[in-house]
């Protein structure tokens, strides 16, 4: 008898474990679907810059369907946070080494950026015949060129490389959140929600202090339309972190609440609501200032909760769109990373080159094919390049050592706001890449000593 029951009880265990696989399995599916979702947004986005005459055509709908693109951003950060800490509750890693994380973070970031920069420095300096210099060049190598302070070695290479800028920076303040919600979720919560509501109200007083407080005490101007970029999209990746930790500290029991059909119908109509409202408010930008505030701030990090919650229910009930939206999905980062410059190229060749008139007629029939086979299929070959490369671990430590020297070079170049020449920045970047090399060298050494 006793032998039955716990017979019974192993094979509910596994029943239990199972769902919990299945569930786990299904939602990873929906994660890189809704990953694949935020960069075609996001391609939509920029599609809507290049298209020109598109753009300044009068028809509001057309705007409205490209201009919501940017909430793809929104998606992204707010994943991110929800991944980085449900992938470390799922593991169940009570001790977290975040030196060991923060190498996992720069070479999954860095290999495919530097590359993608390479590939543009190239093309800039033998096809267009513009050339950057070596402290621009180093400053974008790290990818903080996109912190928001007016400096003339922060210029961007490649403009859109400013989420570069946004994640690593929400990559530096993750350990901090993730303590704070491991300690009391409940508070955290609360504090999130208090923040955001204060931010809300004293916006103008948060930009002006921020500004001004930057100017007197460090002597750095701030570039406030940058600012504007990054604050929202914190408070994005900080609920991020809070949703993921909630699904995390229970996935049998809150998977299965996501995957309700009434949550997924209840998130649906709040989705259709904010976007209604988003679209009024679309609708009435040019003529009212305020307008644009409300959008940014309000309606987009409440479209990106609701977005994402019902799309995690919708994947789960049909799952065979998964298999549709999970190869982009998987090569998102690699897409974001090459899209722009992909469409760069395409138009110098057909525009410039082979001299085919700029209009929209061309851009819809020839160049947005090409890009859409194009892109793809560049992106998965950068991301098999950098997984390639990565898995040899013998690269590791030159990518830590380099990544390391180009961000305390960065820092150092955010305080000196004279004009860099070739021999300066070799005379302050050389002996900071040396120093790490030697420290590199000195651990190993240590570590090689028997005992």
């Amino acid at each position: 008898m006793n032998d039955e029951k716990s017979i019974s009880n192993g094979q509910f265990t596994d029943l239990k474990e199972n769902l919990k696989t299945e569930q786990f399995k299904t939602f990873s599916q929906s994660i890189f679907s809704l990953k694949a979702i935020s960069i075609i947004l996001i391609i939509l986005y920029h599609i809507g810059y290049w298209f020109r005459d598109l753009r300044s055509y009068n028809n509001q709908f057309i705007r409205l369907v490209f201009d919501f693109g940017n909430i793809g951003v929104d998606l992204f950060v707010f994943l991110s946070g929800m991944l980085l800490i449900f992938n470390i509750l799922y593991r169940n890693k009570e001790n977290i080494s975040w030196i060991e994380w923060y190498k996992r973070r720069i070479i999954r970031i860095f290999p495919a950026l530097w590359i993608m920069l390479f590939t543009i420095i190239v093309f800039y300096a033998f096809v267009l015949n513009s050339q950057f210099g070596l402290d621009v060049l180093l400053i974008n190598l790290s990818g903080l060129q996109g912190i928001p302070i007016i400096n003339p070695h922060f210029s961007s290479i490649h403009f859109i490389y400013w989420f570069i800028t946004l994640i690593l920076s929400c990559y530096l303040l993750f350990p901090l959140i993730f303590i704070a919600i491991k300690k009391n979720f409940k508070i955290s919560f609360y504090v999130g929600c208090i923040l955001f509501i204060l931010f809300i109200l004293i916006y103008d007083f948060f930009y002006f202090s921020v500004i001004n407080l930057a100017n007197f005490v460090f002597k750095i101007e701030i570039n406030e339309i940058f600012l504007q970029y990054y604050i929202p999209r914190y408070f994005g990746f900080y609920f991020g972190t809070l949703f993921g930790y909630w699904i995390g500290k229970d996935r049998a029991k809150n998977l299965g609440f996501l995957f309700e059909k009434k949550v997924g119908v209840t998130s649906l109509i709040f989705l259709m609501i904010t976007f209604g409202i988003y679209s009024i408010i679309h609708m009435i930008e040019r003529h009212h200032v305020g307008a644009k505030y409300y959008e940014r701030f309000i309606i987009f990090p409440l479209i990106t909760i609701f977005f994402i919650i019902f799309f995690i229910y919708f994947f789960n009930t049909w799952l065979k769109t998964n298999k549709y939206l999970i190869f982009l999905g998987k090569n998102s980062f690699e897409l974001y990373l090459s899209h722009h410059i992909i469409n760069i190229i395409i138009r110098f060749i057909f525009f410039t080159l082979f001299s085919i008139p700029e209009t929209l007629y061309f851009y819809l029939l020839l160049i947005t094919p090409i890009f859409l086979i194009i892109t793809p299929c560049f992106a998965y070959i950068l991301n098999y390049t950098i997984v390639f490369l990565t898995d040899k671990k013998q690269y590791h430590k030159y990518i830590i050592i380099f990544a390391l020297s180009l961000f305390v070079n960065t820092f150092i170049a955010m305080f000196l706001n004279f004009e860099f020449d070739i021999l300066l920045t070799l005379v302050i970047y050389s002996p900071i890449l040396l120093i790490l090399i030697l420290i590199y060298l000195r651990r190993q050494n240590e570590i090689d000593i028997p005992a």
